[in-house]
This record gives structure tokens, C-alpha cells and sequence, in this order.
């Protein structure tokens, strides 16, 4: 399996987490081993099914995930 970062986050925090992805871009990462779905180009390619993609994801790649915690965040987990 190949190593890829996934960035798990609030839609609602893309500003926070385009300059991680800038900074991870300016070492050489791309869409190959990097996934963020607010980013375009790093994200969930046009025509793919949400959950089929995320699947695959998980089971095609050694993950290794970055949490960006927000009040944003927490707030949609505790009224989950």
C-alpha cells in the first residue's frame, strides 16, 4: 500500500487548512499522496460517489491522517 495524508476537517475551516496543503504542495506532495476535500485538485474527483471514493481510500492506502480541530469541529460533533 502506498503512504498518503489525509486531512480531516470542517469544510468550514478551508482557511485554516489551504495553507497546510500549500505547505505540503511546496515539498513535492500531490494529488497521489495527499487528500483534502475542500481543496480543489485534492479532493474527490468529478463523477466518483462521496462514500465509494472514501472506501477506496481507506483501503487502497497506508493513511496517515492530520486532525485540524476547530470550534467548528467540535461544535458539529456535539450536536451529532
Amino acid at each position: 500500500m502506498k503512504p498518503k495524508i489525509f486531512i480531516s476537517h470542517s469544510s468550514k475551516d478551508v482557511k485554516y487548512v489551504e495553507p497546510i496543503v500549500e505547505l505540503l504542495a511546496d515539498i513535492g506532495m500531490t494529488n497521489d499522496n495527499l487528500f483534502c476535500s475542500s481543496i480543489p485538485d485534492y479532493g474527490i474527483p468529478l463523477n466518483q460517489d462521496i462514500y465509494e471514493y472514501l472506501s477506496s481510500l481507506f483501503s487502497e492506502n497506508e493513511l496517515y491522517v492530520i486532525f485540524v480541530l476547530s470550534k467548528a469541529i467540535i461544535m458539529a460533533v456535539l450536536l451529532a
